[in-house]
């Protein structure tokens, strides 16, 4: 769709969505299965995208390929109000992969080229309209587990439903590649939303063409430790770097991460709530 086009479809149509950085840890499930079906009835949500690459642990002694998505956690969020459950680079962590990818709500970074399960974007239709949720990653979060393609050429080379609005959950370390990204596709799609660091960035931004961008939303998850996981591992490998030692969550309150994005308004907030006291913004 040419950004004119988009301009004047995104002025005439209602949608409000409501966007989850990283799941870290079944806690946080939890308390988003209490949660999302108010937040959705209060803020007359319409669409629900959730990050849950590391919803569970499934390796506790491996910190790097230690955490994944079941289908448990799965059936629980999408019950909750949950639309599209997108992932990144521990999108294949546990053991049910196969199963999980399977999930006809599910997607994973599409620019990924290893020969690995899933889908890089599903379209829905949400209130009569489409909506396509696209998952991208880039190389800082890929590291050396995965092979990627550009995410700008992934993009590219894909056939969406027409007049499909598009939504991309981009899963990168630096704001470099995210900023680089939200520029070359600002009004080709409603939104670039930024996962992977779990650190919430402050800036909120509607671009020049429209295009909703931030550059992290953040984490979902608990506070007290680095990034949702306990001090005890990063402590034990400063002193002794070749020592074998599991990994376990932060003990701290959780700090919710989200945003919520109108196009009809042009508004775009993050979603902060009282009981999720570790909320730092």
């Amino acid at each position: 769709m040419s950004s004119m086009w988009l301009l004047l479809f995104l002025y005439c149509l209602k949608m409000r969505v409501l966007f989850f950085g990283d799941i870290v840890g079944e806690q946080a499930v939890d308390q988003l299965v209490t949660d999302i079906p108010r937040w959705r009835q209060e803020h007359s949500i319409d669409l629900v995208i959730a990050n849950m690459e590391n919803a569970i642990v499934s390796h506790p002694e491996d910190l790097w390929g230690g955490f994944g998505i079941s289908l448990d956690v799965i059936t629980r969020l999408t019950d909750a109000g949950v639309d599209v459950l997108t992932g990144g680079n521990h999108s294949w962590d546990a053991p049910n992969t196969d199963a999980v990818m399977a999930h006809p709500k599910i997607v994973r970074p599409g620019n990924v080229t290893n020969d690995l399960p899933g889908r890089g974007h599903i379209t829905l239709e949400v209130s009569g309209e489409l909506v396509t949720v696209v998952n991208l990653i880039g190389d800082t979060a890929a590291g050396k587990r995965y092979h990627t393609q550009r995410p700008f050429d992934y993009f590219q080379a894909q056939t969406f439903s027409e007049n499909s609005l598009i939504i991309i959950d981009y899963h990168a370390n630096t704001p470099i590649e995210k900023w680089s990204l939200a520029r070359v596709l600002d009004g080709q799609v409603m939104a670039i939303m930024g996962t992977h660091t779990h650190e919430p960035t402050l800036n909120l931004y509607r671009l020049p063409q429209k295009t909703f961008f931030v550059t992290d939303v953040g984490m979902n998850g608990p506070t007290g430790g680095v990034l949702g996981m306990g001090n005890r591992y990063f402590l034990s490998k400063e002193n002794q770097p070749d020592a074998p030692v599991d990994f376990d969550l932060a003990p701290g309150p959780l700090q919710l991460g989200a945003v919520i994005f109108d196009n009809q308004s042009g508004e775009i907030v993050r979603l902060c709530d009282r009981n999720w006291p570790g909320d730092l913004l």
